[in-house]
This record gives C-alpha cells, structure tokens and sequence, in this order.
C-alpha cells in the first residue's frame, strides 16, 4: 500500500525575504512621506537662500524638506510651489542658474527640478547631487530651486556709504553672516564661513580671524 507522502514546505529564499524588506521598508516610507505631506502648498519647507553674485544677487531658495521627513514633489507641483512664491523654477537653459542650482545642490548631495521644456513628453529636467543635468521622468519625490524674478527687488540692496564706512570698526562686534557646515566625515562637527553680511563688510587679517573664532 502505497503511503502519500506530503510535499516539502517551501522556504523563502534569501532573495526574496531581502526583496520583501526592501518593499516594506519603501512603503513605510511612502507613508511617512505621504503623512508629512497632506498639502505641499502649505507644508513648511526648509528654505535656504542663496545669492547669485554673477547676477547681482539674483535669490534662488533651496526648498528642502523640514526634519528627517517632509515634502518632496513631483515637477508640477515643484513649479506651482514656486509661483505660490511669486518665484520661479530655476531654468536649466541658464548657465548662472545652473551655477546657483549647483552651489545649493550639491554641497548637500540633493537632487532638484529644473525648468524648460524636453525632448520627449514625460520627461522633465532635473540636477543630479554631483551637478549634471538629466532629463527623466516627472514623477519623481524631488527637492526644488525657485529664483526670484530679474531687475526686482529680490537682488541685494546697495547700503549707503555711510553705512560701508563703519562696517569694520570693530571686527569682534561686526554682524557677519555664518553660514554652517557639519562634516559627516567628522561625526557632523561644525565648520563656520564667516562671510561679509552684505556688498561690503569685515574682510580680517590671518590674526584677527583666529582672535574672532577664540
């Protein structure tokens, strides 16, 4: 009498149980994206400003995402974001817009939209973390650099010379402009460029720059 004998369990292979986690962990993602961002037009973005000196301070703003989750969008709402602002989508036809966009983008490895039109429908310009310009599909969760108009007053403002004159007469009280920097290679310890707060401002000797850090 022949005896049934019941077929071997199946066991995930290694493959698929790493495919699985890797799924699960992109759909908790999603999820938290997906909670953070209920109305990208009015989500608080982390915003960070750069002007553009080969445009006479033309601002640009890197719309970042606010803590370790947030907003990133899809092109079109990238570009109505911007507009909201009375500002728009860095183009990628402009080689001091590509500039701005790289000064923003890549010191933080981000990815951003660009503007302007592509070569094939579906497709929308973006700037990769190391600088180069790609063109892929418009869909994509993606940070963005809007800009202020040209010839308004989004350009810095010339102080009066008055204002120039007294601007370095004491170093150590001069409201410089910190501009911050944690080194991952150094477990994020900070770095301090202490820049000119304006068109003018405290350039120091090498002895003074060590007095003002101590």
């Amino acid at each position: 009498m022949a005896t049934s004998q019941k077929a071997p369990c199946c066991r995930p292979t290694t493959t698929t149980m790493a495919m699985l986690l890797l799924f699960l962990a992109t759909l908790a993602t999603s999820f938290r994206f997906s909670q953070a961002c209920v109305d990208p037009s009015t989500y608080a973005y982390k915003k960070i400003e750069y002007r553009n000196p080969a445009e006479g301070g033309r601002l640009y703003i890197l719309y970042d995402i606010n803590g370790p989750d947030g907003c990133l969008n899809d092109f079109q709402t990238a570009k109505a974001v911007c507009a909201r602002d009375k500002l728009e989508l860095a183009p990628q036809d402009d080689s001091k817009s590509l500039a701005a966009v790289r000064q923003l983008a890549i010191s933080r490895h981000v990815t951003s939209w660009l503007d302007g039109d592509t070569s094939e429908f579906g497709l929308c310009y973006l700037m990769s973390q190391e600088g180069f310009v790609h063109q892929q599909g418009c869909n994509q969760p993606v940070r963005f650099v809007c800009r202020g108009a040209a010839g308004t007053d989004s350009a810095l403002p010339s102080p009066p010379p008055s204002q120039l004159s007294q601007a370095c007469v004491d170093p150590f009280t001069y409201a410089y402009k910190k501009i911050e920097y944690r080194n991952p290679a150094e477990r994020g310890r900070l770095y301090i460029l202490y820049d000119i707060n304006g068109p003018d401002g405290c350039l120091n000797d090498f002895q003074t720059a060590k007095a003002v850090c101590a």
